[in-house]
């Protein structure tokens, strides 16, 4: 698997030899890391990322599909989109534009808990 951030593009070439390649959804990929699973967590530019109401911080699976989408940190904003993430052994935590801090269940994409930091 290659990560290329400059250039905007994941790819992977399967056990049959087979290329795939994954783009950004709508902007730009902003951080990517592979989780322990061979996973990848994926952010991308919350500045006007929009992807079907989702949120811009998503899950692909090894074959590049993805997994799943982390759920708004916020019923009140539709549009409180992700700033990053860091990772912290094994848990990994959020922090969306309107200063929300969640913790993310990676195996299901849900929000395991959410702290308003501002």
């Amino acid at each position: 698997m290659k990560i290329d951030l400059l250039n905007n593009v994941i790819s992977l070439v399967d056990e049959f030899g087979v290329g795939k390649k994954q783009s950004p959804l709508s902007t730009r990929f902003k951080e990517v890391e592979i989780l322990t699973d061979g996973r990848l967590l994926v952010c991308e530019d919350y500045f006007e990322f929009n992807y079907r109401g989702k949120s811009n911080l998503y899950c692909l699976n090894s074959a590049l599909d993805i997994e799943w989408f982390l759920p708004m940190p916020s019923l009140s904003s539709e549009n409180d989109l992700y700033v990053g993430f860091t990772s912290w052994g094994d848990k990994i935590f959020a922090n969306s534009w309107g200063c929300y801090r969640v913790e993310v269940d990676v195996n299901s994409g849900l929000i395991k808990s959410v702290q308003f930091t501002k």
